[in-house]
């Protein structure tokens, strides 16, 4: 009879950890963002920034985070420094410090990001957090296999224990709210969360999938470049 070995595990190691997006409220909602996994932020660009600005800020306060910019810079500036500046002194963080803890990588082409693909793939950075920004602004419906193929290629980084966080605008092709890029993006991400902008300063967010209870409607207010709960009735 053959012996079999048996590998033993603390059950600790499997015990899923979370990390903070910096929004109260949407952590509450989620459960927080599960570390290993990928999470997808959609909508309009304005809210969506602030969102952006909340989760890296906040995050940038305790461990480095890898900013990833998929955008044409012919089109807009990728990566505003003074707000992330401000986002991070909002939570009790020295910006000249924590600034430092940010790595960016910029891909201005379907080219480099599929360079840049491959060397997170091979060489994972010691982030915790990685956002890849603006991610579909590259690829059109005829593309979307490289989109695949560098999708793939950051799958390596959740065997890390790297949280991955895609934002990305809304398709401006659907009639119903959806997010820009191919249906195979939604069964990527383990949540998923629009961003839309309501009245004077404050923003509607939906959590349309996640591991707690969906859809889930939430608001929050727009204080300078992040969002915060909204104190009392809505």
């Amino acid at each position: 009879m053959k012996a079999f070995k048996h590998q033993v595990i603390k059950a600790e190691s499997l015990k899923l950890r979370y990390k903070s997006t910096g929004l109260p409220s949407f952590d509450r909602a989620v459960g927080g963002l599960v570390e290993g996994s990928a999470h997808l932020f959609y909508g309009d660009e304005n809210p969506l920034m602030k969102m952006f600005n909340t989760v890296a800020g906040s995050t940038a306060v305790n461990e480095p985070v890898l900013v990833a910019t998929v955008r044409d810079y012919h089109q807009a500036r990728s990566l505003d420094t003074f707000a992330l500046a401000e986002a991070i002194a909002a939570f009790g963080g020295d910006p000249h410090y924590c600034l430092q803890r940010i790595l960016v990588a910029n891909a201005y082409s379907r080219e480099q990001a599929a360079a840049l693909g491959d060397l997170l793939a091979t060489s994972p950075p010691e982030a915790g957090l990685v956002a890849i920004l603006h991610l579909t602004e590259l690829y059109k419906s005829s593309t979307y296999p490289e989109l695949l193929r560098f999708l793939n290629s950051l799958k390596s980084l959740l065997a890390y224990g790297a949280t991955l966080t895609f934002f990305v605008r809304s398709s401006p092709r659907s009639t119903t709210p959806s997010p820009d890029g191919p249906v195979f993006l939604r069964h990527f991400c383990a949540t998923i969360a629009r961003l839309e902008k309501t009245r004077r300063g404050f923003v509607k967010v939906v959590v349309e999938k996640g591991p707690l209870q969906t859809p889930k409607l939430l608001y929050a207010r727009v204080t300078g470049s992040i969002l915060e709960d909204v104190d009392g009735w809505f």
